[in-house]
């Protein structure tokens, strides 16, 4: 990870919950995010990643491809990684302006619960999101059950 861009990952909650209870404790303004979409077949990393894309060439060095300005903005790679079923995904994402030097990207994984009934097929839950800032991206995280 470049020495520039700070990406802290520093709660994860194994819960059940609604959107009711999410904790967006850093308040803020909310930001005008857009989720990215990939043209082609693209190849992910197995493991659970969160990481910030802040240059072109970084974007293309992970094999994307399309121009997007980055002078004006950022990409947030949201990846679970490698799922045995069909039942993972990424809820939400949503993304907070706190204060003159960092945003909050509040991320929300949904995995099944008790008794639901999944497919058995490998998957790779993943979001491209467009951030309008340059600011350091702070990450708050959070896992909900599925009620079946």
């Amino acid at each position: 990870m470049k020495a520039y861009t700070i990406l802290l990952t520093f709660l994860v909650l194994l819960n059940s919950c609604t959107d009711e209870n999410d904790d967006y404790s850093y308040g803020g303004t909310k930001l005008k995010i857009e989720t990215l979409t990939i043209p082609h077949r693209w190849e992910l990393s197995k493991t659970k990643e969160v990481k910030t894309i802040r240059n072109q060439v970084d974007y293309y060095d992970l094999g994307l491809d399309g121009e997007l300005d980055f002078q004006q903005g950022q990409v947030l790679l949201v990846n679970m990684g490698e799922k045995t079923d069909d039942g993972d995904s990424i809820k939400s994402v949503k993304v907070f302006d706190i204060n003159s030097s960092t945003v909050v990207a509040y991320i929300k994984y949904q995995t099944p619960g008790k008794g639901c009934k999944v497919g058995e097929v490998i998957t790779h839950p993943f979001k491209l999101i467009w951030i309008p800032s340059r600011k350091n991206v702070l990450v708050s995280e959070k896992t909900v059950k599925k009620e079946c």
